[in-house]
């Protein structure tokens, strides 16, 4: 299996982000990344057509994404690929959560309604593991009505009924990986989990969209702008 990259919607929407949104938004390293959100979506399981669904011109995607609410970093498919479809430096509102999604990243399932597809749990299981092989301080694998409920107390059913929240449970315990799971939308990782040596062995071949520094050229975080702001105040 491999994660493939598509940018086109990076290169769409990064650019219409306001100033204050990249500052709020800012950027981050993979250390800062500490929880897993599981999604799904609406479509017949292809990824292309997910992708043409969101760059059509519409005013409200372009109010949305553009302002980088309803994005998500990965999609995978119901039996072939996964894609990595925004970069892991720069987060995104995807799980109701506000400021609770800069250490967060979203993993988009694309699925309408039935029974999930092994071979899609066979896909988001190898993602998780290459995540955590990448994303050192990953502490939480949820889903989005956890994160949903807990800080709005609403949920949308998502990732649905049809979710199998133990797929994700075997597939932790395959690579004996220790965890505490709530069994059915929370996984917590043991801090000192290691993933078995033939995982340690097989080389990794994925590679993540890249974030050119002219991209990001000029974009402080949050806190970079308020320390500025400070300092000239007691100046």
């Amino acid at each position: 299996m491999k994660i493939e990259k598509d940018n086109t919607l990076f290169e769409k929407y990064y650019p219409m982000w306001s100033d204050k949104r990249k500052a709020l938004l800012g950027k981050r390293s993979l250390d800062d990344i500490k929880e897993i959100v599981i999604h799904h979506t609406d479509g017949s399981g292809n990824w292309n057509g997910l992708k043409k669904w969101m760059s059509y011109q519409r005013e409200d995607r372009n109010e949305a994404y553009g302002s980088g609410t309803g994005l998500f970093q990965f999609c995978v498919e119901k039996y072939e690929k996964i894609v990595n479809c925004w970069p892991l430096e720069i987060p995104v509102f995807h799980s109701c959560s506000y400021l609770h999604d800069l250490e967060t990243l979203g993993i988009e399932l694309i699925h309408k309604t039935g029974e999930f597809p092994k071979q899609q749990y066979k896909l988001l299981n190898f993602l998780i593991k290459d995540l955590m092989k990448r994303c050192k301080n990953l502490e939480r694998i949820s889903t989005h009505d956890y994160v949903y409920y807990k800080y709005k107390k609403k949920t949308k059913g998502c990732p649905g009924k049809w979710f199998r929240w133990e797929e994700v449970e075997k597939g932790l315990k395959k690579r004996k990986v220790k965890f505490v799971s709530n069994g059915k939308n929370l996984i917590e990782l043991d801090k000192n989990y290691k993933l078995t040596e033939l995982d340690k062995k097989v080389k990794n071949d994925s590679e993540f969209i890249n974030v050119s520094k002219k991209q990001i050229e000029g974009v402080e975080s949050i806190w970079e702008m308020l320390l500025k702001k400070l300092l000239n105040l007691i100046g």
